[in-house]
Parts: structure tokens; C-alpha cells; sequence
């Protein structure tokens, strides 16, 4: 069980929301510079839709996971860790690193990249509203950890080369902290974007001599 209902934690997200207006809007512009430069042979593209990508993941550690959620969830130390942990790998391998591209393939890979990043702007906090909640309590890129880690896993599928399965595991291990979550709390909104977000992590996971289409002779 979990010490708090799922009221109490859109509660939570409406406080945290009103308290860090109007940062919503600069993720949300990050956002459309990051689709932007995928669209974009620039050559340190990867390096700056990395960084954005660092800073998305870093915010949901310390002003979410470490400042908010602690209040409610003695767990929540645990997840600044893992999204501090992720925020260091991007950095790594996508910003020091570099050599990071990004196509769109007409395939299930691309299409479902493009659902997640779809899921992430649009149907999370569409979802919320369906449910009987209103802004300030959606959960929106950047600054909540589900949409955050959707729209991560979309523009992963879009990276070429593909990405590290390292930096995939830290969104599987959330991915079944959230499922678990919306189970206890009874939070049927969350099943679309999560069975997606199974999706894309199989897609990201799967060996790579099933990833390439057989050729026609």
C-alpha cells in the first residue's frame, strides 16, 4: 500500500504546479526545439537535444521527486536518485559523447516514437482532464516524471545510433514503479501511456538482428 490516495497526490501536483509556474512553458518550448533538431542534419544536434533531455530529467529529481513528492511518498529519495542517475547517463553518452543523429523510419520503431512523444505532450494531461482534473493538477513534460520519461523513450527511438541499453533501464525500472502505483492507487488513466511506454522499452530492448528488416534478394 501506499501512504497516500490518488486525490492526495493530484493535490500535490496542483501545489507544485502553481508553485513552479511558469516552468511548464520552457519545457514545453524545449520540447518543440528538441522535435526540431530531430528534423535537423546539424551535426550537435544529439549533443543539445541531450542536454535538454539532462535538464528535463534533473528537474524531476530535485524540484519534483526530492522537493515535492517527499512530502508525501518516504520513497521519494530513492526516485531523485534514479532520476539524478539517468540525467548523468544522458549526459554521458549523448552530451560528452556526442555522435547522435536522428531519423524518423517508417516503421513500428517510428511510429511508435511518434505516439510517445504525442502521449507525453498531449494525452497525459489530456487523460488527467478526462478524469475530473484540472489544471494546475495535469502531469506535463518536463516537470512530472511520466511524461518526462515518455517523451525521453520517443526520442530514443528517433537516435541513431541506437540507443545504449543502459540508458533504458533506469525508464523500465520506473516504468514498473508507475504501473504498480496506478494499480494501488486505481488509477486507470495511466494504462494507455504505460502499455505504450511497454511498448517503445521492448522496441529499445530487443536484439538488434530482430530490429533490422529481413532484405528482398
Amino acid at each position: 500500500m501506499l501512504p497516500y490516495s490518488a486525490e492526495v497526490l493530484y493535490a500535490l501536483y496542483g501545489q507544485y504546479n502553481q508553485a513552479i509556474w511558469p516552468i511548464q512553458i520552457l519545457f514545453l518550448v524545449l520540447a518543440g526545439v528538441c522535435l526540431a533538431l530531430t528534423l535537423n542534419p546539424w551535426r550537435q544536434a544529439g549533443r543539445v537535444v541531450g542536454a535538454i533531455l539532462v535538464l528535463a530529467w534533473s528537474w524531476a529529481a530535485i524540484g519534483f521527486h526530492w522537493q515535492h513528492f517527499s512530502l508525501i511518498n518516504f520513497s521519494a529519495g530513492i526516485y531523485a536518485a534514479l532520476f539524478a542517475i539517468q540525467a548523468v547517463l544522458i549526459a554521458w553518452t549523448w552530451v560528452a559523447r556526442g555522435g547522435i543523429s536522428f531519423r524518423l523510419d517508417r516503421d513500428a520503431s517510428g511510429a511508435v516514437a511518434v505516439t510517445m512523444i504525442i502521449c507525453a505532450l498531449v494525452v497525459y494531461p489530456a487523460l488527467d482532464w478526462v478524469s475530473g482534473y484540472s489544471w494546475p493538477q495535469w502531469r506535463l513534460l518536463g516537470v512530472a516524471p511520466g511524461p518526462t520519461m515518455l517523451f525521453t523513450l520517443g526520442i530514443m527511438l528517433l537516435a541513431k545510433p541506437r540507443a545504449h541499453p543502459v540508458l533504458v533501464a533506469i525508464p523500465l525500472v520506473w516504468l514498473c514503479i508507475e504501473a504498480w502505483s496506478a494499480w494501488v492507487l486505481g488509477m486507470p488513466q495511466d494504462l494507455l501511456p504505460l502499455v505504450m511506454a511497454g511498448i517503445a522499452l521492448f522496441l529499445l530492448l530487443r536484439p538488434k538482428r530482430l530490429a533490422q528488416a529481413p532484405k528482398r534478394a
